[in-house]
């Protein structure tokens, strides 16, 4: 599983980081993260990576300047599926995403109670992902309360 974080503040979504499920790394280059995958699981042109992403439609944009050969099925709005390339190692790894928005259309943070697992999701608001923030990596614990209770005040 794949998950892509971006700041979400302007006009223009600039991601900061890729997270894989098992795996201890945090990523904040594509092309990096792609290679990581190809070298530890030893693909080939026979042998590729299959990313699943939930809402992969906006998760698959941060890595597609990495992709070759992209095709995809979006019918209306949504990415039910994309098959592309990597280059690696002087050959191309197939790289096969599948969005599970598509196959389970509820929201994360619902998913602690639809699966009976215990999960954190929205934690922090993402109005606290500001370019300057993400660039600071590390934020006070008042100014993330404060963000908290602002957040607070919209849902409420």
């Amino acid at each position: 599983f794949m998950d892509a974080e971006a700041t979400t503040s302007g006009d223009w979504h600039k991601i900061y980081l890729f997270r894989l499920a098992d795996v201890p790394i945090v990523f904040t280059d594509a092309k990096y993260m792609l290679e990581y995958l190809c070298k530890t699981y030893n693909c080939n042109a026979k042998k590729g990576i299959k990313l699943i992403a939930h809402n992969a439609g906006y998760d698959v944009k941060f890595i597609f300047n990495q992709l070759c050969h992209y095709s995809d099925i979006s019918p209306v709005k949504m990415l039910l599926r994309a098959r592309a390339g990597f280059r690696y190692n002087k050959g191309i790894v197939p790289i096969q995403i599948q969005d599970s928005y598509a196959l389970i259309p509820e929201p994360l943070r619902n998913f602690d109670k639809m699966f009976a697992i215990k999960m954190e999701k929205e934690i922090l608001p993402y109005d606290l992902y500001t370019p300057a923030n993400v660039e600071m990596r590390f934020i006070e614990i008042d100014e993330c309360i404060e963000f908290c209770k602002i957040q607070f005040n919209k849902n409420n």
